[in-house]
């Protein structure tokens, strides 16, 4: 009785259809506690056991073979928690620029001399750039004429 009178006058001056929403809240707080809980009391050095990890392995494939079971009601504590580690996933590392951005940067920037010596080191390394990245650099360097640029630089960084 003390339980049901302290769930209602806690619930008592929210509007209607709030008491499930709070209860839900708490439920779901409750169980990410629960799990930060457990994952603290690992050992910091080491993620999960072996045994820990052929369990979860096994359980991600099988879940992997069957996705309509991952988006059922039952299992909706586990995407709540999988869904920060998809998030992290899905950020991709800050990479340094490759020869061919930094090309396609210096033509789009006028610095055509910049992009002359970057197209010489790219074709000593070997690597052929894309036939999408030529036609944009083609574009670039035949677009409206500026009157800095002489025609011979552009038939340079067109042959280069």
């Amino acid at each position: 009785l003390a339980q049901v009178l302290s769930f209602f006058f806690a619930c008592a001056p929210l509007a209607m259809g709030k008491c499930s929403k709070l209860r839900k809240r708490r439920k779901r707080e409750a169980q990410l506690r629960a799990a930060e809980a457990s994952a603290d009391e690992e050992d910091s050095d080491e993620c999960c056991t072996q045994d820990d990890m052929a369990v979860c392995l096994r359980v991600l494939t099988s879940l992997n073979e069957r996705p309509n079971v991952l988006f059922s009601k039952e299992l909706k504590p586990l995407r709540t928690v999988l869904h920060p580690l998809f998030a992290t996933l899905q950020k991709k590392p800050v990479e340094s620029k490759t020869d061919i951005c930094k090309i396609s940067e210096a033509l789009q920037g006028g610095r055509n001399g910049e992009a002359l010596l970057l197209l010489e080191v790219l074709r000593r390394s070997g690597k052929p750039p894309r036939l999408g990245s030529i036609m944009r650099w083609v574009r670039e360097v035949a677009a409206p004429p500026d009157l800095s640029d002489t025609d011979a630089d552009k038939l340079r960084l067109l042959d280069a």
